[in-house]
């Protein structure tokens, strides 16, 4: 399913604002190295300045306090074999290395544009206020991949991320947006765990296998028309706030899960086949939340819940997720509110979840449905009245944050 060839190529190109490098302050030195730097800024046709990499790096010791934000862009371009300035952008075969130039450069804010191709490396982004966008006609031109799952050894150089252990938890993800990414942004793009669960399920070898294709910890993340495809654990939102908008999102254990205040709207959200040997029926569950008491969990808001189960498999909207190792009181919440449900669920819709501690209930959760359609639609469910689903809207989930999220 994933092209498996490299070639594709990554460049950053410089922007600048009114104090931009090549705009000294009158208090500024004018020594001859500085002066030779500020000449050697030139203006692209688009009026956008651009030098060479070590022009770039003298200007940033001479001026560190400048804020400066940087245009990234990704090319097919498989003669490209090494970092460095082609035609003023700064060029290099993968995503990271891209990554790691401009926080060399201590940038405020940074956008990164990907061309079509497939990259198939493992990402931690910590650069605030950074935007991603795919520049492929649909998110499935452009495609992060990688296969890490629970139980993975860890790589050289990871021990900082897992601290007294050998293999990978969480820190499995394709992609990792960390707490400092505040302000993260991502345009047509795919996020894949290729990890084949289901030969390691079918051998014996994991039945439960979390393979996360993308999770994020920074407040303020926004996604619009991506793909996040996986099987277990797909999807981790799982702090501040979160908003997909018009995205994919596929798996068949847990696969939105996480600790986030998140909103997604008008997204597709299918539910996989998933084979237990032992069982003439398998089923599946959509999400796992586990919001802290006191904040808002998940809602998913005219989203469309599809899938291609066989004979008689069904999926559950969801069950409540309280981690062992979390100290705060946990009240999960989902509510799929305005949804067509187009895919057989299971039951009651719902379903409890344990951990070593005991077994979690959703009744005494916040797990509903309101006004949903479609040939699985069933008011019989769990629903939030009509004077409980004033508060369940996307404003009264993210706050003035939306209004902003919801015109890019």
């Amino acid at each position: 399913m994933i092209d498996k060839r490299m070639g594709a190529a990554v460049a950053a190109a410089l922007l600048m604002g009114g104090t931009g490098w090549g705009m000294a302050s009158a208090a500024a030195p004018a020594g001859a190295a500085q002066q030779a730097a500020r000449t050697a800024v030139q203006t692209t046709p688009a009026g956008i300045p651009s030098a060479t990499a070590g022009q770039l790096g003298e200007l940033t010791a001479q001026r560190p306090e400048v804020s400066v934000s940087y245009e990234v862009t990704a090319a097919a371009d498989a003669s490209i074999k090494a970092a460095g300035m082609v035609d003023g952008v700064y060029t290099a075969p993968t995503i990271q290395q891209t990554l790691d130039y401009i926080a060399s450069l201590h940038a405020s804010s940074a956008k990164l544009l990907i061309k079509p191709g497939t990259y198939r490396e493992k990402l931690r982004i910590d650069q605030p206020s950074l935007m991603m966008a795919g520049t492929g006609d649909r998110a499935s031109d452009v495609c992060i991949v990688f296969n890490d799952v629970e139980g993975t050894p860890l790589r050289p150089g990871d021990e900082k991320y897992r601290p007294g252990k050998k293999d990978y938890g969480m820190e499995c993800s394709t992609v990792s947006v960390l707490p400092d990414a505040k302000g993260f942004t991502a345009r047509n793009i795919t996020f894949v765990n290729d990890f084949d669960t289901e030969r390691a399920r079918a051998q014996g070898l994991k039945m439960a296998v979390q393979g996360l294709a993308f999770r994020s910890e920074a407040d303020q993340t926004s996604l619009y028309g991506c793909r996040f495809i996986g099987r277990q654990d797909t999807l981790m939102p799982n702090a501040g706030r979160q908003y997909y908008r018009d995205c994919y999102i596929a798996g068949d254990v847990d696969f939105i899960f996480g600790a986030a205040t998140a909103v997604f709207e008008d997204c597709t959200i299918e539910a996989l086949p998933r084979r237990v040997s032992h069982h003439p029926a398998s089923h599946g569950y959509i999400t796992a939340p586990s919001t802290l008491t006191g904040t808002h969990g998940y809602l998913l808001y005219k989203c469309r819940i599809t899938g291609h189960l066989p004979g008689h498999d069904t999926v559950y909207l969801g069950r409540p997720w309280h981690p062992s190792s979390v100290k705060e009181a946990v009240n999960s919440e989902a509510v799929f509110r305005e949804c067509s449900i187009d895919v057989r669920i299971a039951g009651s819709g719902w379903h409890s979840m344990g951990n070593k501690y005991g077994t979690y209930e959703p009744e005494d959760s916040r797990m509903f449905e309101y006004r949903n359609t479609g040939e699985w639609a069933d008011e019989s469910r769990r629903q939030l009245a009509d004077k409980e689903a004033v508060e369940y809207t996307p404003e009264g989930f993210l706050g003035a944050w939306y209004s902003e999220v919801k015109s890019k």
